[in-house]
């Protein structure tokens, strides 16, 4: 145990997780004085625009930013490093246009009674934009084995667009918001020098990047929409002020998940270089549990003892405390399986089981959602988010460990 805690400390691990804990901190500020600038028409109907968004945010680039780290952290040349940084920063933006393009239209088709939503999604576009180049850097960095460099881009960046999309909200209100979010991740450009280049780096082919960057940005996006859906299921079914009520309830349990990705993030670097090595794999998931087991546990009881406390710190408007319990039981489920057998999949390979697991759950939620909701409203909802996590937990469980033993017999 030491000696994993060791190396993360010398991976940076303590930058890594104090600019991670900072974004959060900021994140749920930004929600907490949302909910007193905004009237709760505008804050749900914010929220609707948001996750819409935020659904995207995992194909950024088609996963551009995902090859670059997998394979630049392998390059053991800066040149070669530099060489495919420039070729996916060329390669990412094109086919970001397509998901600014593929956003608009999801907006349209899912939201087409209410202009004021597709409007501002046309708006965000602009958003995913800057955020695309954010992952670039970030992505870099880390490929470069920096992470306090990728700690301070994290630290920076979040700090700088907190600060300015609530300024926007508090002159101009809800477009203030939407405007400001969109243009503030820009300021990357005088953070972090961005080059462009049509060919591939030579050590790393387009197509075996491809091959990964792809399948790995639609397991993501396909884990990324078991964790937002519900918000959309919210605001389809519930309205504005539904979709305000669960995103206040599920806030904070689903926010404390960012303390799993403090030592995953950190050491995934290392995991890509030793995803052969059968008893590394394993002792990294023992050490993670032993870890974080014992913080989880910790955090529930201190959840459900409070419950009532955290919902009161939103306002008089928000007092039903049922979702934020189920929520708190969904947070551990994420940090003791999805987070760190996510991570482990991805660092062997194993993308397209994951992308399997993540299609298979993300149905089950779609067919629970449309069969459960009308007769169970939002707590319902928040029992088909668990099961579903659970579901797809123990299912990435299985597989790695079936992946492991299949690779002993071979």
């Amino acid at each position: 145990m030491r000696a994993w805690l060791h190396n993360f400390r010398e991976n940076s691990g303590t930058q890594v997780a104090l600019s991670l804990l900072v974004s959060r901190l900021f994140g749920f500020l930004s929600v907490l004085l949302l909910v007193h600038l905004l009237s709760t028409r505008d804050f749900g109907l914010l929220t609707i625009v948001l996750n819409i968004s935020n659904f995207f945010i995992p194909v950024l680039g088609f996963g551009s930013s995902h090859g670059l780290l997998r394979f630049g952290a392998a390059i053991k040349d800066h040149a070669g490093r530099s060489a495919l940084a420039k070729y996916t920063n060329y390669q990412g933006f094109f086919l970001q246009l397509a998901v600014n393009i593929a956003m608009l239209l999801f907006a349209v088709f899912s939201h087409h009674g209410n202009a004021e939503i597709m409007w501002m999604t046309a708006v965000m576009m602009i958003r995913l934009t800057g955020l695309f180049f954010i992952e670039q850097a970030k992505a870099a960095t880390r490929a470069n084995l920096d992470n306090q460099s990728y700690a301070r881009l994290e630290l920076i960046s979040n700090i700088f667009i907190f600060t300015v999309s609530l300024l926007g909200a508090w002159i101009w209100g809800i477009w203030g918001y939407v405007i400001a979010n969109a243009l503030s991740p820009f300021v990357i450009f005088l953070l972090h020098k961005f080059e462009i280049g049509k060919t591939d780096s030579g050590v790393v082919k387009g197509r075996a990047f491809w091959n990964y960057a792809v399948p790995s940005v639609l397991s993501l996006l396909l884990f990324m929409g078991i964790t937002n859906i519900d918000i959309f299921f919210a605001g389809y079914f519930f309205k504005e002020s539904g979709a305000a009520f669960y995103r206040i309830s599920v806030l904070i349990p689903l926010n404390l998940v960012f303390i799993a990705q403090i030592y995953t993030q950190t050491m995934f670097p290392k995991l890509c270089e030793k995803h052969l090595d059968t008893g590394y794999l394993y002792r990294f998931f023992l050490n993670y549990l032993k870890i974080y087991f014992p913080l989880t546990t910790a955090l529930v009881m201190l959840g459900f003892l409070f419950s009532e406390d955290i919902m009161r710190l939103f306002g008089k408007d928000y007092t039903n405390d049922v979702v934020l319990k189920i929520a708190f039981l969904q947070m551990a489920v994420a940090i003791l399986l999805r987070i760190p057998l996510g991570n482990l999949l991805s660092a062997v390979g194993l993308i397209r089981v994951s992308v399997v697991i993540g299609a298979v759950t993300l149905g089950g939620i779609v067919v629970a959602a449309f069969i459960w909701l009308p007769k169970h409203g939002t707590e319902g909802l928040s029992y088909i988010m668990l099961l579903a996590n659970l579901f797809s937990g123990m299912l990435l469980l299985l597989s790695f460990f079936w992946s492991q033993r299949t690779k002993k017999l071979s």
